[in-house]
């Protein structure tokens, strides 16, 4: 048996961007496989455990940026307390790297343990990182479930396991990736490693786009993958091709766990809800047990339509995340959205966007649109396009529609990413991750020169600012909460 401690890195950001935060559901999936094998495993949030805590961080170049979560103090004293056999880092986004790599160092300060970093960024950049921090001592690229279980149990030779990155003297090797487990026979996410009493709904503003409803919120995925893939995503280089789901039987599972931790509230992270087979049934499922739900990771607008509306409504949906992306037809087919249609179908859709968002408020679905801004050749008369049309559906209903602008962000590995940096559109000022990650945001411009960095970035503002009530856009804007907005104390 060993002992392992599973971390999510403390939150960090630019004074002027929002905070944000998301359970660790990954470091759940991974310690249920290894207490399924008899390990001991400790998972530990450092965002969640006090995100109320905040440090500045003054840098050499004059910028300021915000730490909140455990302090080193108390971080140091859990490793010590616990003593692990082995610890294991996410880093999923971009964004978290500068934060990922200090608190390996930290770690590295107190335990002599071997660590272990994955997660999306890390699968998608995992030589650069090792490059860059050594005592990164191996990276798990992709699902990480079999392939860090196989590292735990020291019975496989680091060459041998499939989906690993790892040194060899001064080398980083990396093997084949490990195809996508079935997930169903997989054990169920170990939610009982959180602890959940701290997802309350006055830390669930940093999460939801709004505060959840009951007293205890907990981030779920039924389903891992997505059908798309769209050039702005890394799902399918994370996940594979198609979408694989759990069964109703294990859904069920889960919500009776979930409900015995009297949770109340759902944020629902799959990449697209809709596009699960038997969605129907889960949505089914949910209303049977009294669950209130989120479809935070999208929904695809193109399978709304009005009998699914009700069903959602009917079955405690409360909010839904909805990209649009873009009102223009070239910006969405450069980027695949919804799968490769002509301009003419983009069109389509997008006239359809502003009935299907009335349908959803007046079935009482809040709804968070989503606008991106700063694509690749898109002109400046090409983003008014899109802030108009944002203008337009925010005016559906503004009491019931909040209107989420973003910066297109090209996330290594994705083929935006690659695209950009093929035509020369990237800049190092504001695309070296390794030394800024904080600029990997939504928030920040990241395509063309600096001219054109301003531009969208003043866009973005003005128009969160036009298509949301005073309230949301602060909160949008600058990282103010929702307290006021939703009536927390």
């Amino acid at each position: 048996m060993s002992k392992v401690m599973l971390l999510s890195p403390r939150g960090r950001k630019f004074i002027s961007d929002s905070k944000e935060f998301a359970p660790p559901i990954g470091l759940t999936w991974l310690a249920s496989s290894l207490k399924e094998k008899g390990h001991l495993v400790k998972i530990l949030d450092c965002t969640a455990e006090d995100i109320h805590n905040e440090e500045l961080i003054k840098r050499e170049d004059g910028t300021t940026l915000i730490r909140y979560g455990l302090s080193d103090e108390n971080i140091r004293r859990e490793i010590t307390e616990f003593n692990p056999d082995l610890i294991g880092v996410s880093n999923n986004s971009t964004a978290q790297t500068g934060e990922v790599f200090d608190l390996c160092n930290l770690i590295n300060d107190v335990s002599d343990a071997p660590l272990v970093v994955g997660g999306t960024h890390a699968s998608m950049t995992a030589k650069e990182i090792m490059r860059k921090n050594r005592n990164i001592n191996q990276i798990v690229i992709g699902e990480g479930e079999i392939p860090f279980l196989e590292l735990v149990s020291k019975k496989i030779p680091l060459e041998e396991i499939a989906g690993l990155a790892y040194r060899k003297g001064d080398e980083i090797k990396i093997n084949k990736k490990r195809p996508e487990p079935d997930i169903n026979k997989l054990p169920l996410p170990s939610i009982e490693l959180l602890n959940t009493k701290l997802y309350t709904r006055d830390t669930s503003i940093y999460y939801l786009y709004g505060v959840s409803q009951g007293d205890l919120w907990q981030a779920v995925s039924f389903s891992r993958g997505c059908n798309y893939a769209c050039h702005i995503c890394l799902s399918r280089e994370m996940n594979g091709i198609g979408v694989r789901s759990l069964n109703l039987e294990n859904i069920a599972r889960m919500l009776e766990i979930l409900r015995d931790y009297k949770i109340t509230d759902i944020s629902i992270e799959d990449n697209n809800f809709l596009q699960i087979p038997h969605s129907n049934e889960i949505a089914d499922l949910l209303g049977e047990y009294g669950f209130r739900y989120y479809l935070i990771n999208g929904v695809d607008p193109t399978e709304l339509d009005e009998k699914i509306i009700e069903r959602l409504q009917e079955t405690g949906c409360h909010r839904v995340f909805y990209p649009v992306e873009s009102a223009n037809a070239r910006s969405l087919s450069r980027i695949r959205k919804y799968g490769k249609k002509t301009k003419d179908e983009y069109r389509k859709i997008a006239a359809t966007h502003k009935e299907t968002v009335k349908q959803l408020t007046q079935a009482g679905i809040q709804v968070c649109t989503a606008y991106i801004l700063g694509f690749p050749y898109e002109s400046t008369e090409d983003m008014k396009n899109t802030c108009r049309l944002a203008e337009d559906i925010f005016s559906v209903n503004p009491r019931m529609v909040s209107t989420n602008v973003f910066c297109a962000t090209p996330l290594p590995g994705s083929k935006l990413y690659r695209l950009c940096k093929h035509e020369g559109l990237l800049l190092q000022d504001r695309n070296n991750w390794l030394e800024n990650s904080e600029l990997y945001t939504f928030d920040h411009a990241q395509i063309g020169d600096m001219s054109r960095l301003k531009e969208v970035e003043i866009m973005r503002y003005e128009t969160i600012y036009r298509a949301n009530q005073k309230d949301m856009a602060d909160f949008i804007a600058g990282g103010k909460s929702w307290r006021l907005m939703d009536g927390v104390d």
